[in-house]
């Protein structure tokens, strides 16, 4: 809050308000729905954090200021190079936190702190990073500029804040009322005018990133800049405001639009409080007429309820004229608010050929299928094909090059939506399909595309007959299988081989290979290990994942101090608990954060086609056990031969595995893995070329 004024913040009330599960189920919600930006957040986060660290060769200090209901508590507070502190002034906010805290925040209220004012809460204690997510945005920017300068008083001397907050603008204005007011701040020119500020520039899908840290005494501020995870260089504030001009726009055309949706709901208050007090005055004459009726009748008939259609109306009146009430007294209001706050629009950036676009039916190349791609001109005129809520396949078409559309799995287009994606692909000169996966409304598409003129459609199958004994696995399965047989594809593949007898002639022989993704620095550097080894197993617990025997495999390995678990739902033996940690499911950057932070990936499942888990790991230079893939290339090469366990139901088979990998010399590991890394990538779009005919 403001530390120079007794007044309260202009939305203070309604965060004092806010109940923290609401809030809490809220963003759980966005997230099932395809939103991403709370995971990219909290993996440049953690990696920002664990480089800090590093750098600083010590255990860091860190206060999350507006903690909320713990979502960055549960993140880093069991984190050994993080010493976390949270800061919030609403009791309803933190409530979910106090019920359900980690185990490492205790003492919870010394960790933990709800007061009214931070400097009360705070007093004397120094931070070497004080970080926000989407709260300074809820201030005016005179708040956030006093806010800023409390917290840069509460800093250690090489000490940063770190701003996850609104894209670069080029001056601060209003945007809408959305939980009591949003703003968006030129924080490099005039919120944090008196500190350095280094921009970390669409690095995330949405939010833009401010370092920000207090000049030496005497010498001028910095200003750097870095564009879509790029190095950070010098800039200048007028290149910064340049690039903030198209989030002015938005934010600008937001804020006329909630002056227009204003002026016209005061219209519809006006009519709804006429309505009101029409309906209650048409109550009050049914009642009297009613009143009246069984004045004259009572002696024959006596006391009687009316009858039921006129007092069903009556009550249908009585009901509707209460809504209507509460929406004139702007008791609905919040409702409203919080229904187009799930539905906000996002910042888009721009693909070559044509903008992206995403809603709820489908996105065309947005940024979490296009970040970590390669490139390879051959592929400019494909279009990969998938769903969005398939995570292994999205992030497996999501490596290769080429354009990328998803849609869902559990919603048919509407005729409108498969023709905008028509004259999308259109629009971007797509002569290819490259299909990946099945469903009913992807079949639908297909089809509405082969009849517009689509014919090169190739079709990746990514599963296995194992998998058949799931009802909708088997129908997916032999939908691919029948539009192949019936010479409605130009191809057809199975990551698994072997399906040349089911696919008939037009069945790809040679195996296609995903190829890692091209992830660079963008989760900094591996160290070594500074004692013991931290494993990391990140399946689900379904069978063909064999999550137990990877577990208990890295139990019985000496070297092995800690396994980390995402699963929930497993049930391990006793003696594993000190070395076990349940670090929760993570998804995208947050699981790749954790697969950087790890030094082995416990993958061996009993079947699999080519799992993204290890390519994943494979590009973080963080090795991966697997079990046995039986590829057409690359078995035989050192890093296959090193990590493979041939039998994934031995647990001495994995725990000799995984002692084979940690007891091999760093730099020969590494050598190892970025020839496999290059062979396989390579090979992968030689083979994608040649399969889709390029």
């Amino acid at each position: 809050m403001n530390e120079k004024s007794a007044s309260p913040l202009h939305n203070q009330r309604y965060w004092l308000n806010k109940n923290g599960e609401e809030y809490l189920q809220q963003q759980r919600l966005r997230s099932t729905s395809g939103n991403s930006a709370y995971a990219t957040q909290e993996a440049w986060l953690l990696t920002y954090l664990l480089n800090r660290a590093k750098a600083q060769s010590r255990r860091l200090r860190v206060l999350d200021f507006g903690c909320g209901f713990g979502r960055f508590a549960r993140l880093l507070a069991e984190h050994p190079s993080i010493d976390y502190y949270g800061y919030d002034f609403s009791d309803a906010m933190v409530a979910p936190l106090f019920e359900s805290p980690p185990p490492a925040l205790e003492p919870l209220h010394h960790r933990v702190r709800v007061r009214p004012s931070f400097t009360t809460a705070f007093a004397g204690d120094r931070f070497d990073v004080i970080f926000t997510v989407s709260v300074l945005i809820h201030n005016t920017p005179e708040d956030a500029r006093a806010l800023l300068e409390t917290l840069a008083g509460h800093l250690e001397p090489d000490g940063q804040i770190c701003l996850i907050e609104n894209r670069l603008t080029s001056i601060s204005v209003k945007e809408n009322n959305w939980h009591g007011g949003c703003w968006v701040h030129d924080f490099a020119g005039t919120t944090a005018s008196h500190m350095s500020v280094a921009v970390h520039h669409k690095h995330l899908e949405i939010h833009d990133v401010y370092v920000l840290q207090l000049p030496d005494a005497g010498a001028e501020r910095r200003l750097q800049l870095s564009e879509n995870g790029g190095e950070l260089r010098a800039t200048t504030l007028e290149e910064l405001r340049l690039l903030g001009l198209d989030r002015l726009k938005q934010a600008v055309q937001g804020l006329e639009q909630a002056i227009e949706a204003q002026a016209g709901l005061e219209g519809q208050l006006r009519d709804l409080e006429e309505l009101a007090g029409s309906t209650a005055q048409r109550h009050r004459e049914v009642e009297q007429a009613w009143s009246t009726i069984q004045t004259a009748f009572a002696p024959e008939f006596g006391e009687q309820a009316p009858p039921s259609d006129l007092a069903d109306a009556v009550a249908s009146m009585v009901d509707r004229s209460r809504v209507r009430r509460k929406l004139a007294a702007g008791l609905l209001l919040e409702e409203h608010q919080a229904h187009d706050v799930l539905r906000a629009p996002q910042d888009m950036g721009t693909d070559a050929a044509v903008a992206t676009k995403e809603n709820a039916a489908y996105s065309w190349n947005a940024l979490r299928d296009t970040r970590y791609s390669h490139h390879d001109d051959r592929f400019g005129r494909v279009c990969h094909l998938f769903h969005g809520e398939w995570v292994g396949i999205r992030a497996a078409a999501g490596s290769l090059p080429g354009n990328k559309l998803a849609i869902s799995a559990e919603r048919k287009l509407r005729r409108a939506e498969i023709e905008e994606i028509r004259a999308t692909l259109d629009r971007a000169r797509i002569n290819r399909l490259i299909v990946h996966g099945m469903s009913e409304p992807m079949r639908l598409l297909l089809a509405a595309l082969l009849a517009a003129g689509m014919s090169e459609q190739y079709l990746v199958w990514h599963g296995t007959p194992a998998q058949w004994v799931y009802t909708e696995e088997r129908s997916f399965a032999f939908t691919a299988l029948r539009l192949a047989r019936e010479g409605k594809l130009k191809k057809y593949h199975a990551i698994r081989r072997g399906y040349g007898g089911l696919a008939g002639p037009l069945n790809f022989a040679p195996q296609l290979l995903n190829p890692p993704p091209r992830l660079g620095q963008a989760f900094g550097a591996r160290s070594g290990r500074e004692s013991g080894v931290r494993v990391l197993a990140p399946s689900w617990n379904l069978f063909h994942k064999n999550l137990s025997a990877n577990v208990v495999g890295a139990g019985l390995t000496d070297q092995v101090s800690e396994i980390w678990v995402t699963a929930k739902d497993v049930y391990l033996p006793r003696w594993l608990k000190p070395s076990l940690k349940f670090v929760g499911q993570r998804q995208g950057d947050a699981m790749l954060a954790l697969m950087a932070a790890a030094d082995v990936v416990m993958n061996v499942s009993v079947v699999d086609c080519h799992p993204m888990v290890d390519l994943e790991a494979l590009a973080l230079g963080t090795p991966a056990l697997r079990g046995p893939l039986f590829l057409d290339a690359l078995e035989d090469h050192a890093y296959s031969r090193l990590t493979t366990v041939h039998n994934p139901l031995s647990l001495d088979d994995i725990s000799n595995r995984l002692s084979a990998v940690i007891q091999m010399n760093g730099s020969e590991l590494a050598g190892i893995m970025d020839d496999y890394k290059s062979r396989l990538t390579a090979l992968s779009l030689d083979r994608y070329a040649d399969f889709a005919d390029l």
